[in-house]
């Protein structure tokens, strides 16, 4: 009974200029099923150059231990559904597309060839990380940061999705991020090479923790590359958050105020900000600037390093002079905002004449779904006592906000 013909599985590409030069081997797999009397012997691998058809190997693989020889000095007594290409006998290059095939032997029978399988054959890509503080395990001062890193490749070939994996300090996995490509690498002269940069947001770190990183990147004929997943070239760091005496929290901050002048604090982390005008400007004198002046039409501040508002937090503000009834600070990270409104209290029936009016903080808070809205506490405020002091708190999913006015006073919940 005739042999069936087999199946190649695909090849993914593979650096053979690399590997001629250090004396490896590569091994594709195939697929037979056929007569249960038919005891598979050997197999022959044809490539051809996409290009011309020009063949640039054929080899003949023995898979049993009998009277022929097997191909790189292999014996296996079973059946081998795998052929090792001795890439250093071949005529296979980077940069050149090709076309495989492969029978298999019963004795001196042989299968007619299977479909012709196409890969590729180019040079190993190169990632580099782009952060200082990652080449030389160092530090990073906030609970998030921007992973930066470069991928070039000789030919132009392009990345088809990039794997992000942080561990911890046991290396166990805390996150991965995967994401598709659909760009093209842009040739960069000074290296000759074809290269592309990405940026990854790191989250939820933990202070005073040590970390690692993972990349892997796919290209589109299927070579795997990776960085950071050896101990020879470990990507490593620690969280280590700033703690001056005076902290800024992130946040996209919008004022409207007419009036109002706007200080945000937090007790976590440190971030860098820009602000409408740059440099901002400040109230008091030169030598000694109290807070950041935004009560003109146009003036805003905004925060944008640091950690994420989808991460626990706490966030101190000082303010003054706000307009009734109007946002004055805005956090949003696209998919969640929280705001915050300042508002004069309704008087009571039942108040004296003469009473100073109330003042409280609305918060609240979008995901898209369900809006949350909670109320602070209420205060008077004064010409003496102009200042409104604010404290609000996200952890676990769960929002406290606080008040008080220059006096300490916190009066009663709204």
């Amino acid at each position: 009974m005739a042999l069936t013909k087999p199946v190649l599985s695909n090849i993914p590409a593979f650096d053979a200029d690399k590997l001629r030069a250090e004396k490896r081997k590569v091994t594709v797999s195939f697929q037979y099923t056929g007569p249960s009397e038919s005891q598979i012997t050997g197999n022959r691998l044809m490539i051809y150059k996409g290009s011309d058809l020009a063949e640039v190997y054929e080899a003949q693989q023995a898979i049993s231990d009998s009277q022929n020889p097997p191909l790189y000095n292999e014996t296996i007594t079973q059946l081998n559904l795998t052929h090792t290409i001795d890439v250093a006998a071949s005529n296979l290059h980077n940069g050149y597309a090709y076309n495989a095939a492969v029978t298999v032997f019963s004795g001196s029978e042989e299968s007619t060839p299977s479909d012709t399988v196409s890969f590729y054959c180019f040079s190993t890509p190169v990632l580099t990380v782009l952060n200082e503080e990652l080449q030389n395990k160092g530090v990073i001062r906030n609970s998030n940061f921007t992973l930066n890193f470069s991928y070039r490749q000789k030919e132009g070939i392009p990345p088809e999705e990039y794997i992000v994996k942080l561990y911890d300090e046991e290396k166990n996995l805390i996150t991965s991020t995967r994401e598709k490509n659909s760009q093209l690498p842009v040739f960069d002269a000074t290296s000759q090479t074809y290269k592309m940069d990405f940026s990854v947001p790191i989250t939820g770190l933990v202070n005073e923790q040590r970390y690692f990183i993972g990349i892997q990147v796919v290209t589109r004929y299927g070579m795997v590359v990776s960085l950071g997943e050896t101990q020879s070239d470990s990507i490593e760091f620690s969280a280590q958050y700033l703690r001056p005496s005076r902290l800024f929290a992130i946040v996209d901050l919008s004022n409207q105020p007419d009036e109002g002048n706007i200080r945000i604090a937090s007790n976590i982390i440190s971030i860098e900000g820009t602000s409408i005008p740059d440099p901002a400007e400040y109230e008091g004198p030169a030598d000694n600037p109290r807070n950041i002046i935004l009560n003109k039409d146009g003036y805003s501040a905004t925060f944008s390093k640091g950690f994420s508002i989808r991460d626990d937090f706490t966030l101190q503000m000082v303010c003054k002079n706000l307009v009734e009834y109007e946002v004055f600070c805005e956090l949003s990270n696209q998919k969640q905002k929280i705001s915050f409104r300042y508002v004069r209290d309704l008087p009571k029936k039942s108040d004296p004449a003469g009473n100073p009016p109330t003042y409280h903080v609305e918060m609240k808070a979008d995901d898209g779904f369900f809006p949350t809205v909670i109320c602070s506490n209420r205060i008077t405020l004064s010409a003496a006592s102009p200042y409104l002091y604010l404290w609000f708190e996200k952890r676990n999913h769960l929002f406290d906000l606080k008040i008080r006015n220059s006096s300490g006073e916190e009066a009663e919940a709204v």
